[in-house]
């Protein structure tokens, strides 16, 4: 018998504990792993699932490892299916939603935890629960969370840039999170797109602290250290590529973006572990320390039953979840209307093709007479661009054009917009009153168009939890997507404004039957 499994049992069913185990793994990150390739905050978690086996390793026997069975069989099945089915069920239909992720990852790791105490493995409990700690930073922040992190730190880069410039003799002016110099804008999003390094660092401290032993001290002091190397290095590479703008030209800028960024990135990585090697602790610290004792097994007989316990807790979530949404897949139904924008149109930059990846893209300029102008874009995600299209989701027009200097207002408000029985949705935005001074008004309008209803009304729709519950039980339909976004620029007022928009959409909207 295998030395590695429980004596006096039944190998064979610790197997097949240990295989459903890995499919639970297996399907998680496989849906985390759509964050990692879509959304660039993120990019760092495909290392993270190999960094926590080197943890494990690591911290394996650093503590006494104790088998207790005081569980009843029943009790891990019901464990399994009231933590892991839920989140399974609501992640299925939309992998994007985070609240989802979170709760069946902490659900997963705490299984997997009372795994490994019933198992024969040699794994103390106290390493996987550091090592799930660290598991948990592949993980999207919640969005108010991250948007205020970046939009903050953001704002500090801009600013401290700003200055930095003013004092080398440029005359630079911060508009939002865009410094004006000499009528030429050095766009933030641009200068300092490695913002996104605040993840990958805060992240990399907590590896490092759970490798090196670090105790909650040193541990808050690397993070705190994480958070300032992200400030400061941002700070760097946004100073730099500012003056390969102003310098050089934009062609010369956009040459050397990448090769700047990884620079300073790899630096701040590196000045982080150089932090984490000087603070750790030696090996006379770590000796008498009582946490870390000699390993021994104190082992008690676990009951036959204990791995198909296991093996149901983690396997029946996704059994049912694969089932349910197999049997219950409706018909994929197809748009019907169309943006045509003729053959003026003009194809999308390459920038924000990389931000949104979509399938399809132009944009149409309308003059309208005396600094007055009309542009249109339109762009969409076609069904097997299910990721990019829910990703898509998080970047609203105040949020994207704030990093252009250009500071929108939500009216928290729906233009309806009839096209042949169906009513498309468009929500308002508009530059503040105040903040006019004599510049041409803009608005904007927003619609961001799918064949799933659930998506559709978490948009823009008020429902209740039980008819949004419905939706996400419902199967899934399609992630098929079309945006539209029309910013009109020299209205009077917003009766104005919609005026010109009906005109819009009445030339570039046509039926597709």
């Amino acid at each position: 018998m295998n030395s590695s499994l429980p004596r006096k049992l039944n190998p064979v069913a610790w197997w097949v504990a240990i295989a459903t185990l890995i499919l639970a793994w297996f399907s998680l990150l496989s849906r985390i792993s759509m964050w990692w390739n879509d959304a660039s905050y993120y990019t760092h978690g495909w290392a993270v699932p190999l960094l926590a086996l080197v943890l494990i390793a690591r911290r394996s026997t650093d503590w006494a490892i104790l088998k207790r069975s005081s569980i009843t069989p029943w009790q891990l099945i019901s464990l399994g299916l009231l933590l892991l089915l839920p989140c399974r069920m609501i992640a299925e239909p939309d992998p994007f939603w985070r609240v989802p992720l979170w709760t069946e990852t902490l659900s997963l790791c705490l299984v997997t935890g009372l795994f490994l105490i019933h198992s024969k493995v040699r794994i103390a409990w106290q390493a996987w629960a550091w090592t799930s700690l660290y598991l948990l930073t592949c993980l999207p922040w919640p969005a108010a969370i991250e948007s205020n992190a970046v939009h903050s730190l953001t704002q500090w880069v801009a600013l401290l840039t700003s200055e930095t410039l003013l004092l080398c003799g440029y005359p630079a002016e911060l508009l939002g999170n865009a410094i004006m110099v000499d009528r030429e804008t050095v766009s933030i999003n641009q200068a300092c797109s490695g913002i996104r390094s605040l993840q990958n660092l805060i992240s990399l401290a907590v590896f490092l602290s759970v490798y090196f032993r670090f105790e909650w001290g040193r541990f808050f002091f690397l993070l705190t250290m994480a958070g300032l190397s992200t400030l400061v290095f941002n700070f760097f590479r946004a100073l730099c590529l500012s003056y390969v703008f102003l310098s050089h030209g934009v062609e010369v800028q956009e040459e050397w973006h990448d090769s700047i960024g990884n620079i300073f990135a790899t630096l701040s990585m590196v000045a982080l572990a150089a932090w984490a090697w000087l603070v750790r602790p030696r090996a006379n610290e770590l000796s008498l320390k009582s946490d870390y004792p000699n390993p021994e097994v104190k082992e008690e007989p676990s009951k036959a039953s204990i791995p198909w316990s296991y093996a149901c807790a983690f396997g029946l979530p996704q059994l049912f979840s694969f089932t349910w949404f197999s049997l219950l897949s409706p018909q994929v139904p197809d748009f019907t209307w169309q943006a045509d924008l003729g053959k003026e149109a003009q194809p999308l930059e390459h920038g924000i093709e990389e931000v949104l990846q979509f399938d399809y893209g132009q944009k149409l300029r309308l003059p309208r007479g005396p600094n007055q102008w009309i542009e249109v874009i339109h762009f969409g995600y076609n069904e097997d661009s299910a990721a990019a299209s829910l990703c898509s989701r998080n970047h609203p027009p105040d949020y994207c054009m704030g990093y252009t200097g250009v500071e929108l207002v939500d009216s928290n408000s729906l233009f309806p917009y009839s096209f042949e029985g169906k009513i498309l949705n468009f929500r308002h935005y508009a530059t503040s009153e105040k903040g006019l001074n004599g510049v041409s008004r803009l608005d904007v309008f927003w619609g961001s168009f799918t064949l799933d209803s659930r998506i559709d009304s978490y948009d823009f729709l008020p429902s209740s939890l039980w008819e949004k519950a419905t939706w996400f039980l419902s199967g899934k339909l399609s992630y098929q997507r079309k945006v539209l976004l029309v910013t009109i620029h020299g209205s009077e007022n917003r009766k104005d404004a919609e005026n010109k928009l009906k005109k819009t959409l009445g030339t570039i909207l046509c039926s597709t039957e």
